[in-house]
């Protein structure tokens, strides 16, 4: 144990040593900060993100209000979802980047046959079911008449 000891004691006090420690440790941060110029830009700008969950909000609001609307008794329809929260990017352990989708945190449905009871509970039903939801994060109500 004293050799070994001895021995890194004498690397300790040998300059070349000491040298070749200090050119590993500047060319690792040299490689560090080449990597973030010339390496794979795989994040999103703010900008983008909140695109991309706008467009989401929009696609899956489009998609709610035709399957609403194709409901028998229902008449016009229109939607608004809010979400819990962005789209999120998890980083895999083979270096994929794996996108989660925006939950949804509420719907509110506006339709011309909100107010029969039937119609409410048929609505309520498939809307929770498609969004994953509980119905209490769902609400119907009777579009007024033009």
């Amino acid at each position: 144990m004293t050799e070994k000891l001895s021995k890194f004691k004498n690397l300790k006090n040998d300059k070349n040593f000491i040298r070749v420690i200090y050119i590993i440790g500047i060319v690792g941060i040299v490689l560090i900060f080449c990597s973030t110029f010339f390496g794979n830009d795989s994040s999103d700008s703010g900008e983008n993100s909140s695109y991309s969950i706008e467009s989401y909000r929009e696609d899956e609001e489009t998609r709610i209000k035709s399957m609403v609307e194709s409901i028998d008794g229902v008449g016009t329809a229109k939607v608004m979802l809010t979400m819990e929260n962005g789209a999120e990017q998890v980083y895999s352990d083979d270096n994929k980047v794996k996108e989660i989708e925006p939950v949804v945190r509420g719907a509110l449905i506006v339709c011309t046959g909100g107010n029969n009871p039937e119609i409410k509970e048929t609505v309520l039903e498939s809307v929770t079911k498609a969004l994953n939801i509980s119905a209490d994060k769902v609400c119907i109500t009777k579009l007024k008449k033009e």
